[in-house]
C-alpha cells in the first residue's frame, strides 16, 4: 500500500499522527520514529519467520506513518527484504550501511549489491557501520572521495556513520566535527540511561546541520518497570548511589500520564533538541503501536525531564 503523507509534513492514520522532520542539511523529510532492520531480529529473521510475516512488519511500519527505514550489508536479508516489499514511493527514506574496513574496490561492489538488493538505483543515506577512531582517517582520505561522487552523481543522497555501540563518550562523532561539513548524518547512542549526547553534542550537530538518528532508546533495562527495578538493585548491590527507587520512577511518570516506562524514555530521546528520528527494531506489533503513539505525544513536562536527569545522567548502558 503507498502512504499519501500530508503537505503539512504530518501523516495520520487511525487515532494517532506520526510527525516528520527535516534531517539536517539533507533536506529528507523523516518520521520521528524509524525501524531498524537489524537488532536481535532482523526483522524477524532470528525468529525464522516466514517471509509473508516478515513483510507484515514492514506494512505495520508504514501503516503507522513510518517512512524511515535503516537496514545494512551486515543484517542478513534486510536489504533484499525492503527491495521485495517497500512501495516505491519517493516519500519512503532507506539508509544502509557498509564498512569502513574495506578497500575502495570492495567499498564499491558492495555499494552495487546494496542497490541491487535494494531494488532502487541509487539510496537516500549511506553510512559506514560502527566507525571507530581507529578506522577514521582511512575512510576519510580512502573511501569518502568515492562517496562524494556517488552523492554528486544522485546514487545517494548523503552519507555518515554509525558509532561503536560502547562509544557512550561519542569520541568518534566529536572527532567528526572537526569535519563537520564532510558528514551530513551520524547515528549514535542516546538514552535515557547514556545521555551524554544531550550535553553539547547534539547542540553542535544541529548548528552544523547533521541529521542525528539514535539508537537503543529502552535497550535491556527499559523496557519495563521490573527490568529497571533489577538493573537499581545491581547497581545499589555494586555500592552505585545514591539511587532513586522504582516506585518514585514510576510515581514521577505516572502522574505526568505516562502509561509505561517505556512511552517516557521515546518521550525523552524523540523530544530532545538536535534529535531527527529514534530507531526502533521492534517487530511486535503492540509494541511498534505504543512506541508510535508515545511519540504522539509530545516531549515529558520540564519537570519531570529534569528529575530524569538529575536521577540518570551518570548512568551507561550495558553491552
Amino acid at each position: 500500500m503507498l502512504l499519501e503523507f500530508a503537505s503539512a509534513g504530518v501523516f495520520s492514520e487511525g487515532s494517532d499522527s506520526m510527525e516528520y522532520r527535516t534531517l539536517g542539511r539533507t533536506g529528507l523529510k523523516v518520521s520521528v520514529l524509524g525501524q531498524g532492520c537489524g537488532g536481535p531480529s532482523v526483522l524477524g529473521a532470528k525468529y525464522n519467520w516466514e517471509e509473508t510475516r516478515r513483510s507484515a512488519v514492514i506494512q505495520q511500519a508504514l501503516e503507522l506513518g513510518l517512512n524511515f527505514f535503516d537496514t545494512s550489508q551486515g543484517y542478513g536479508d534486510s536489504q533484499d527484504l525492503l527491495g521485495r516489499w517497500l512501495p516505491p514511493a519517493p516519500e519512503i527514506v532507506v539508509s544502509t550501511k557498509t564498512f569502513a574496513s574495506l578497500s575502495p574496490t570492495e567499498l564499491a561492489v558492495g555499494f552495487a549489491e546494496s542497490l541491487a538488493a535494494l531494488q532502487r538505483d541509487s539510496v537516500d543515506i549511506l553510512l559506514f557501520h560502527d566507525l571507530t577512531l581507529a578506522t577514521y582517517d582511512y575512510a576519510v582520505a580512502e573511501l569518502v572521495p568515492l562517496m562524494q561522487e556517488w552523492k554528486a552523481e544522485g546514487r545517494c543522497r548523503a552519507f555518515g556513520f554509525s558509532e561503536p555501540s560502547p562509544d557512550q563518550e561519542h569520541t568518534v562523532a566529536w572527532r567528526a566535527l572537526e569535519d563537520a561539513g564532510l558528514w551530513d548524518v551520524m547515528l549514535i547512542t542516546y538514552s535515557l540511561f547514556s545521555q551524554q549526547a544531550r550535553f553539547g553534542l547534539l547542540s553542535r550537530l544541529r548548528e552544523a546541520g547533521i541529521g542525528v538518528l539514535t539508537m537503543f532508546a529502552v535497550r535491556k533495562y527499559l523496557h519495563s518497570y521490573a527490568a529497571l527495578a533489577e538493573n537499581l538493585a545491581e547497581r545499589a548491590a555494586a555500592g552505585v548511589g545514591p539511587l532513586p527507587t522504582v516506585e518514585q520512577v514510576h510515581a514521577l511518570l505516572a502522574d505526568c500520564g505516562c502509561r509505561d516506562l517505556p512511552e517516557a524514555v521515546y518521550r525523552f530521546v524523540g523530544h530532545t533538541p538536535g534529535v531527527h528520528v529514534v530507531l526502533s527494531g521492534s517487530t511486535n506489533a503492540a509494541h511498534m503501536q505504543a512506541n508510535a503513539a508515545a511519540l504522539s505525544q509530545g516531549p515529558l513536562p520540564p519537570a519531570v525531564e529534569t528529575q530524569l536527569i538529575d536521577w540518570f545522567r551518570d548512568f551507561r548502558l550495558e553491552f
